[in-house]
């Protein structure tokens, strides 16, 4: 009976080493699922583990990263910033979403919203998970968007004082008297020679009469030398016609007209802005024409750029599958919205187009999602999850990303919501699924122990860190043979070799001198799935003393016995000799009678 409680509580425990495995299988495949790069920190500030999102992004091998600092993957400069963070969580247990830097193998910098959360084990702290989001795609975007707007305000402020100094001179123009024209005639020259545009003057027979430096440094001429020609003496038959048509229909009407047109220009096409504008006598009759260009071949360029620009980030802006928000900084109202956006919501354009930003969120997160935009408004660069509430009442959970953009001189926010609906599931999955195994873990009365290729201590449980008087969180890093078997080398009995070697689980049984104990240790492997080579091995180690003094005992009570037994054989052969002795000796005397 005793022998088949043995193997009863083996199988126990063998289905419990598979459930523990399976649940192990289950955690590592939804870590290895998160998109986001996740770190997990022991408590004094080394890596414990990382994910295949991680190591891509850093370029680095798993084991280049695990047992390294924390430090050697961000940027130096921001060493004090992540310490002050860190701090945080281990006081609080969790803390605000931070910008920070990642620092590749290569040097590389990689901007990322990092997120920290405390791991527990009975109330202390033993270390932090965190995720770092790629924010370089972002960034990108917000950039190339305020380089444009800047280009774009230079060019209109330099458009904007050519058009006012045209105006002024068209104006003087009309209003001027044959006589008062003659007379400030000088005074006109002088305006033009120093102004940059290009101008000229043409009868009404659109024959030149006067051109300054600009115009004909353009032409290779002389200023004087443009007196009596016409624009055929410079340009293209086909352009000659067309500048000649539009004068036509200029002092026919006696309106000022605006003109975007081809130029040649040492044989260069380019395009310029042209102002006509007819020039009247005292009479109010039309005698010629006034006109005024500049070249605008780059603006042109810069603005179809900026308009192909504009297509790609609205493109980009439509098609991303993150719901992005653009609301006035100072009303907080809506004022465009991507199509995830509605889809997220389940509002209409319109609908969301009439709404504050406020409404978005459920009334319990609005006061913390305001406050966010508030920090974001005074020009913190920060990420933070809140919650949204769909037209159907849904609350979704959401990261958001805020920024202050410039839109034609006017303050708005943008606002980039992920839906982490499935994040927050995994991370739940995944904080219940550690807390699962840990509990099985520290439920084995067997001391059990992971260790890595170099016999130094993973993790243990609870038998375990109660065996060698220490706190779970103290001994890991340590070697094995040192806590258990008080010696510096690997203990030569330990079966840990032979299953490194074989890739199988191996069991041993051995008296242990320095405990003064007889264990059994058996030694399963642990697999690097990547290269197929043994990476670490589980331990179970079982005191078997008590088994091994039945066992002795036992052995000499058998002993005892098989000394009773042949003992007892011997009298038995005996007596039954005397017996047959006796009946000879009655069988004699039978036969003297």
């Amino acid at each position: 009976m005793r022998f088949k409680g043995r193997t009863r509580k083996k199988i126990a425990l063998k289905e419990k080493q598979e459930e523990t495995y399976a649940q192990r299988v289950y955690l590592q495949s939804i870590i290895s699922s998160i998109r986001d790069a996740l770190v997990v920190v022991n408590s004094d500030g080394t890596l414990r583990s990382v994910n295949k999102a991680a190591l891509d992004l850093l370029g680095y091998k798993e084991d280049e990263l695990i047992g390294q600092p924390l430090k050697k993957v961000f940027l130096q400069e921001e060493e004090s910033l992540l310490y002050k963070y860190f701090q945080g969580i281990v006081t609080a247990g969790a803390a605000y979403d931070i910008a920070l830097t990642l620092l590749t193998k290569q040097g590389k910098s990689i901007p990322v919203n990092f997120s920290g959360t405390a791991m527990q084990q009975e109330g202390k702290i033993i270390g932090v998970v965190g995720l770092a989001r790629d924010m370089r795609k972002a960034r990108e975007v917000i950039s190339e968007l305020e380089e444009k707007k800047t280009e774009l305000e230079e060019h209109s402020k330099d458009l904007s004082r050519m058009q006012k100094a045209m105006l002024h001179m068209m104006s003087d123009l009309d209003m001027a008297k044959k006589e008062e024209f003659r007379a400030s005639e000088a005074k006109y020259r002088l305006l033009a020679e120093n102004l940059p545009q290009k101008i000229f003057i043409k009868d009404r027979n659109s024959v030149y009469v006067f051109c300054n430096k600009n115009y004909a440094r353009d032409l290779n001429i002389e200023a004087e030398e443009i007196k009596g020609k016409a624009d055929y003496d410079f340009h293209p038959k086909e352009l000659a016609e067309k500048y000649r048509a539009d004068d036509k229909r200029i002092m026919e009407s006696g309106e000022i007209e605006e003109i975007e047109d081809k130029y040649i220009q040492d044989g260069v096409e380019k395009i310029v802005q042209i102002i006509k504008t007819p020039i009247k006598d005292e009479k109010g009759n039309v005698t010629g024409i006034l006109g005024i260009f500049w070249d605008i071949t780059e603006r042109k360029q810069i603005g179809e750029a900026l308009a192909t620009s504009e297509r790609r980030y609205r493109t980009l802006f439509e098609s991303s599958k993150d719901a992005i928000f653009i609301a006035d900084a100072q009303t907080r109202m809506l004022v465009d919205c991507n199509e995830a956006a509605l889809a997220i919501t389940g509002y209409s354009k319109e609908e969301i187009l009439s709404m504050p930003a406020d409404q978005l969120h459920p009334k319990d997160a609005v006061d913390a999602t305001m406050e966010i935009f508030k920090r974001q408004a005074r020009g913190e660069d920060i990420m933070a999850e809140s919650v949204i509430l769909t037209k159907a009442g849904q609350r979704i959970f959401v990261s958001i990303h805020t920024a202050l953009v410039e839109l034609q001189g006017k303050t708005y926010l943008m606002g980039v919501f992920r839906d982490v609906t499935l994040y927050k599931k995994a991370e739940e999955k995944i904080i219940l699924a550690a807390e699962e195994w840990r509990k099985t873990f520290d439920s084995i009365t067997d001391l059990m122990a992971i260790v890595d290729k170099d016999y130094r201590l993973v993790r243990v449980n609870k038998a375990f860190a109660d065996f060698v008087r220490l706190e779970p969180a103290e001994v890991i890093g340590k070697f094995c043979h040192e806590l258990v078997h008080g010696m510096k080398e690997p203990y030569p009995d330990c079966p840990y070799k032979e299953a490194y070697r074989t890739g199988k689980t191996v069991t041993a049984e051995f008296f242990d001198t320095f405990l003064n104990k007889y264990l059994e240790v058996s030694v399963t492997p642990i697999f690097d799935t990547k290269r197929g080579s043994v990476a670490g091995a589980v331990h179970f180690i079982r005191d078997i003393s008590q088994r091994k003094s039945l066992e002795e005992k036992a052995r000499k009570h058998m002993q005892e016995l098989e000394v009773f037994y042949k003992a007892s054989v011997g009298r038995e052969e005996r007596i039954l000799e005397l017996k047959k002795e006796i009946q000879m000796l009655k069988n004699q005397l039978g036969k003297k009678s």
